[in-house]
C-alpha cells in the first residue's frame, strides 16, 4: 500500500498530464469525448438552424439516438447526412 502523501502525489501527476492532453486536443481542434450532440449543438456546428435539423429528422434525413428519452445526433451520423447534401451549383 501507498502512503497518502505518495498517492496524493500520483494523484495531482496523472490530473496534470490528462489537463494537459486535454489542452493539445482542444488546440488541435479535436476532441475524443465527443459522441452525441443535441439538436441546438448539431445546428451550430453545421450551420444550420434546429428547425432544419428537426425537418431532416422527421424526413427520416438524419436519424437520431436516443439517450434515455432525450434525443441526440451522434457525431457520425451528423457527418453521413452532411456529406450527402447536394451541392447547389448555381452559387459556384
Amino acid at each position: 500500500m501507498l502512503a497518502r502523501d505518495t498517492a496524493e502525489q500520483i494523484e495531482t501527476m496523472v490530473r496534470r498530464v490528462v489537463r494537459e492532453e486535454l489542452d493539445v486536443l482542444r488546440l488541435e481542434g479535436t476532441h475524443p469525448l465527443v459522441l452525441s450532440l443535441s439538436f441546438r449543438d448539431a445546428a451550430k456546428v453545421t450551420g444550420y438552424s434546429v428547425d432544419s435539423i428537426q425537418k431532416a429528422v422527421k424526413r427520416l434525413e438524419l436519424m437520431p439516438s436516443y439517450a434515455n428519452t432525450k434525443p441526440v445526433i451522434m457525431v457520425e451520423e451528423l457527418i453521413r447526412w452532411l456529406r450527402e447534401r447536394p451541392i447547389d451549383v448555381t452559387e459556384l
